[in-house]
């Protein structure tokens, strides 16, 4: 949900309850949820349970929020792109990838959801996605993601004056206490991770992925 919302256009994202609690009884001994149950237990699979329980969903969020409080000052003012016929996705329908942008018309993310209420989803596998931006197409190829999973995709990142053109990897925070900037990326479940630089980018094959043709252009040029 946190992840669609942020798609949707959120910039301050909320939560019911992120810690659950447990009510007191009243003060003439009746419950405050008296016509309800459960009437002390108020917990509702919060990210934090009632009793400190530390469940999957904080795990999950506290990438979420890193993502939200490292790159907020650009995120924030990127607008939300919806493919077409989005809007006519049967909830049913366990085949069509799920996915949204949000963009400043140069740079921005890819959303993808490979989750379904009440529905058991299928792993996607060699997906493509096509942005029409100004002047060019940016794509992403190759997308995998597993069941139950979701992420965010940077397109035209700035890496410290380095274009990521695009990355099959969520980014998560940057480490600045370094002599250089250290960009902190997550691999989401299923997906094959690779990154896209500018052609002039000069990267270490033992530590990223790069597509065949980019290792080509790039030791042509060298």
């Amino acid at each position: 949900m946190a992840n669609i919302k942020l798609a949707s256009g959120c910039n301050f994202l909320g939560y019911y309850m992120f810690q659950g609690g447990s009510n007191p009884k009243g003060k003439h001994g009746t419950f405050m949820n008296e016509t309800q149950s459960p009437k002390i237990s108020y917990d509702y699979q919060a990210a934090l349970g009632e009793f400190g329980q530390i469940r999957e969903s904080y795990q999950r969020l506290k990438s979420v929020h890193s993502f939200c409080r490292t790159f907020a000052e650009t995120f924030c003012h990127m607008q939300t792109v919806l493919p077409k016929g989005a809007s006519q996705i049967d909830p049913s329908d366990a085949d069509t990838l799920r996915f949204a942008v949000r963009t400043d018309g140069h740079s921005g993310y890819l959303f993808l959801n490979n989750f379904q209420d009440h529905m058991e989803t299928k792993a996607k596998a060699n997906e493509t996605v096509v942005l029409h931006m100004t002047g060019e197409d940016i794509t992403f190829s190759g997308i995998s993601l597993a069941p139950e999973e979701n992420c965010i995709l940077p397109f035209h990142m700035d890496l410290n004056g380095i274009d990521l053109v695009t990355a099959t990897t969520q980014p998560i925070t940057v480490l600045s206490d370094q002599k250089e900037p250290v960009f902190i990326f997550l691999k989401p479940e299923g997906m094959n991770p690779v990154f896209h630089f500018e052609d002039k980018a000069v990267t270490d094959q033992g530590d990223i992925h790069t597509s065949a043709a980019q290792k080509k252009k790039r030791n042509s040029s060298a």
